[in-house]
């Protein structure tokens, strides 16, 4: 049974419910909850503005509605339930930054890049001036907003402070384009055949070797120019007949 941070649900029995988030998924849970009087006690005590309206909804003559109930609880739930700390990164991320920022620099478009690892997709966007957070590298998945997985954030400075979403894969990802953005970009272009920057699939024998085009290079500080990995993978796969 789940252990709860406040002792007066310890022990108790919880309840299943389920809530559905905007894209239709539905979410289980259990609640010790037993009423929503307690559900309240715990909500007000959130600086949450969704909090904030489902206690208000509680507190109306009418009564809250049955999603808002299960979403009171929700709510509740998560706030008594002992989480993770979130885990900041033992290196510093800011060629990451310095490459993302350059590329806003040279195009009018918000630059950011897609690499996929062990079956993980991994999207890297540039926060806009209107940000909460300008300047910062915003990592998820690259569903829709809402739809999302969000790993955590590159700040400014170059300090990554993970989301309790976030996996060793993404981490280690994000750490070795840090030490060789080439190197990385490089790698997803030659497995997939597209560009991470521009998604554009690569045309020429020079890009798929090296990965990415020379728009992308000249945008993202990159070198470009080698047929080396090619010429060395037709060598090899010559060798092996």
């Amino acid at each position: 049974m789940t252990q709860y941070t406040d002792e007066r649900f310890s022990g108790r029995p919880t309840t299943p419910l389920r809530v559905f988030k905007r894209d239709g998924t539905a979410v289980e849970f259990d609640t010790p909850f037993t009423s929503l009087v307690e559900v309240c006690d715990v909500l007000r005590n959130l600086d949450n503005d969704f909090a904030r309206s489902i206690v208000r909804a509680c507190e109306d003559v009418r009564g809250p509605s049955l999603k808002q109930a299960a979403w009171a609880h929700k709510l509740a739930t998560e706030a008594i339930t002992p989480r993770p700390p979130r885990v900041e990164l033992d290196a510093n991320l800011r060629p990451v930054v310095d490459m993302l920022q350059r590329a806003a620099d040279a195009q009018k478009r918000a630059p950011n890049i897609v690499l996929e690892r062990d079956g993980q997709r991994v999207q890297l966007r540039l926060t806009g001036e209107r940000s909460s957070q300008p300047g910062a590298v915003n990592v998820t998945d690259g569903r829709p907003y809402g739809q999302n997985q969000w790993f955590g954030r590159i700040n400014p400075d170059g300090r990554f402070t993970a989301s309790r979403t976030c996996t060793p894969v993404v981490r280690q990802l994000l750490l070795d384009l840090a030490a060789d953005p080439a190197a990385v970009a490089g790698q997803h272009g030659v497995a997939t055949g597209q560009c991470c920057f521009c998604r554009r699939a690569l045309s020429d024998k020079r890009s798929r070797s090296v990965g990415y085009g020379p728009d992308c290079a000249g945008k993202y500080g990159l070198p470009w120019g080698s047929t080396g990995a090619a010429d060395a993978a037709d060598a090899a796969a010559k060798g092996a007949l």
